[in-house]
């Protein structure tokens, strides 16, 4: 049986799975409907002893959704069970890691 790896990531990044429904714009007014996964872990790094917590955020998106997402561009996220939005921006130039070229890898900042 074939791998289609691509049908695999749409069924992870469904609403219904793990992702979140979103939309991104670099322009306002322009937005693009999407699904997200946003990894809110807490990152930590220890200079001279001290240990300091960034609130970045990872936030991922299939590039078939968002041809091509930027630095300074704006995802707006609704929360599960429709409790509000967050807001994230995007804070450096994103990046594709995966093997198949799929999903965009987006190092946020919350609005």
């Amino acid at each position: 049986m074939a791998i289609d790896f691509e049908a695999d990531m749409s069924v992870f990044f469904s609403a219904e799975e793990f992702g979140l429904s979103a939309s991104y714009e670099l322009t306002p007014g322009t937005p693009v409907p999407c699904i997200v996964l946003v990894d809110a872990r807490d990152d930590t790094t220890e200079i001279g002893g001290a240990r300091f917590v960034a609130g970045q955020r990872i936030v991922s998106v299939l590039k078939s959704q968002v041809a091509a997402p930027a630095k300074g561009g704006i995802f707006t996220v609704t929360r599960r069970g429709g409790g509000g939005v967050d807001r994230y921006v995007v804070t450096a130039k994103p990046k594709i890691e995966d093997p198949d070229g799929l999903v965009w890898t987006c190092l946020c900042d919350p609005e």
